[in-house]
């Protein structure tokens, strides 16, 4: 039957397992190429030196990664907002908050330049920097 199905088709049995076998190229050299991308942002990105902690946009303060610190972070109205960011072993994390949400709790510890843990209700930003992102202007 299934040569039935590949003559009424028009196509031969050589044609698919031509088209099959370029499609699974294919297949490889994308997933190929995506892998070796990942590999770069995974191990491209240099450790960071600097914990920088803004609060509604205004710089809250910085810490450095390699000592180990406890910071409560105060924000919203009267200060009633609160989230605590743990440094420790060159890793920065928010070990609690009294958000409505807590995913900034959940989030894994960041210690790559670039990265960045938000608490969006108390509208805090943590974002691991090294000391070259620092004299980088972001507007030039």
């Amino acid at each position: 039957m299934s040569d039935r199905l590949y003559h009424k088709c028009g196509l031969t049995k050589v044609k698919i397992s031509e088209k099959l076998r370029n499609d699974i190229i294919l297949a490889v050299a994308v997933l190929a190429v995506a892998l070796i991308a990942l590999l770069i942002l995974l191990f491209a990105s240099p450790h960071g030196n600097l914990v920088s902690v803004t609060v509604n946009g205004e710089l809250y303060g910085e810490y450095p990664l390699d000592v180990d610190t406890t910071v409560e972070i105060y924000s919203g109205e009267d200060g009633r907002d609160v989230n605590v960011l743990v440094v420790s072993e060159g890793r920065a994390s928010v070990i609690s908050a009294n958000c409505r949400d807590g995913i900034c709790v959940r989030h894994r510890p960041v210690s790559r330049s670039g990265a960045s843990i938000v608490c969006l209700p108390h509208g805090v930003v943590i974002t691991v920097v090294s000391d070259a992102d620092a004299d980088i202007d972001i507007v030039s």
